[in-house]
């Protein structure tokens, strides 16, 4: 797949063993939670995963979010899907030219993923592609940064992925080097999750 900057590392085997050469540990901060509340309109069924502290660099996830308009049973009546990621430390919009952070979309229930949305630099904001994985065709999506330059969202029409199961599967991922943090590339991987859409 071609998708500039951004590439879906090789293998899972190769993304822990990346992973794991940076762990650390940190509390839980309050004011994440507070902030990362804020980043979604208030009639937003939200679904929302701590991550915790797992790898170097500022790209290392500590909130993700998958939610979509309405409530939770009003999937069909939705317009718009937000995705967000709320990080350790605070990063540039421009760092992503070099690096990643994207989230895999399984709609069809065999774990493999359909879509992929990813941030991308406009300037000195935040847009993102989605990504259709099995003909690599690519759809420019909006973005915004939110929580004092720590977090970021896309978000898409909810006719854009098509679910044939009654969930998404999702998990967040960044990629992220550097000459003095993440010489070997540090990957960051959220647990896959459901989100129901029913």
């Amino acid at each position: 797949m071609s998708c500039g900057a951004w590439k879906s590392p090789a293998s899972k085997e190769e993304q822990l063993r990346l992973t794991r050469s940076g762990k650390r540990s940190t509390g839980v901060g309050v004011v994440a939670v507070l902030v990362l509340g804020l980043a979604l309109p208030a009639s937003a069924h939200v679904q929302s995963k701590y991550d915790g502290s797992d790898t170097n660099g500022p790209l290392d996830i500590m909130w993700s979010e998958f939610s979509h308009g309405h409530g939770k049973n009003d999937w069909s009546k939705s317009v718009r899907v937000w995705l967000c990621a709320y990080t350790q430390r605070r990063w540039r919009t421009g760092v992503l030219r070099r690096n990643a952070i994207y989230f895999e979309l399984d709609t069809r229930g065999d774990t493999a993923p359909d879509y992929y949305a990813v941030f991308r630099p406009r300037g000195n904001r935040l847009g993102g592609d989605l990504i259709t994985a099995r003909t690599e065709t690519k759809r420019r999506i909006g973005g915004y940064r939110y929580g004092g330059k720590r977090g970021g969202c896309v978000y898409f029409k909810r006719r854009h992925i098509r679910p044939i199961k009654q969930f998404v599967r999702w998990q967040g991922v960044t990629s992220f080097r550097s000459r003095r943090e993440c010489r070997r590339q540090c990957f960051d991987f959220t647990r896959r999750y459901r989100h129901y859409n029913v």
